[in-house]
């Protein structure tokens, strides 16, 4: 079966959450999730990262050059995660020109939301999202 050659134009995108203890790594072309990889514990956003990332882009049959966006998570969150996906962000952009998308860590989770509201039916007046910011602290927005 031939392939649509618009959806072959496509770029390649790569998601990156490392803003929470858990963390993980997505590809995409276009408007498609490919594939995603978690992280197999806590904290091991560093020695997954690259390997996942590998994992991803192999089974896809693509280069690290074919990745046209990356989206990171830019906090609030674990500061050494962050710094991590910032870091491999910065090192795509510099060796391939990746455009990088920084979206905030509270708006993500607010806007998983959005699926609930589509199967209820109706959108509530307002989403809070609150996150253990560890140490009785908590990052919270409306």
């Amino acid at each position: 079966m031939p392939m649509n050659p618009l959806k072959n134009s496509e770029p390649y995108s790569v998601a990156i959450e490392s803003s929470g203890r858990v963390g993980s790594v997505a590809l995409g072309k276009g408007p498609d999730l490919l594939e995603e990889i978690v992280f197999s514990g806590k904290m091991r956003h560093s020695s997954e990262l690259f390997p996942a990332l590998s994992k991803l882009l192999q089974n896809a049959e693509c280069k690290p050059g074919d990745i046209r966006i990356l989206c990171i998570t830019a906090g609030p969150g674990s500061f050494t995660g962050l710094r991590i996906a910032v870091t491999a962000a910065k090192m795509l952009n510099f060796a391939q020109k990746t455009r990088i998308i920084a979206a905030d860590t509270l708006d993500v989770i607010a806007n998983n939301a959005t699926e609930y509201v589509e199967k209820i039916g109706k959108c509530p007046p307002a989403i809070a999202v609150i996150l253990d910011a560890k140490k009785n602290h908590f990052f919270s927005a409306v």
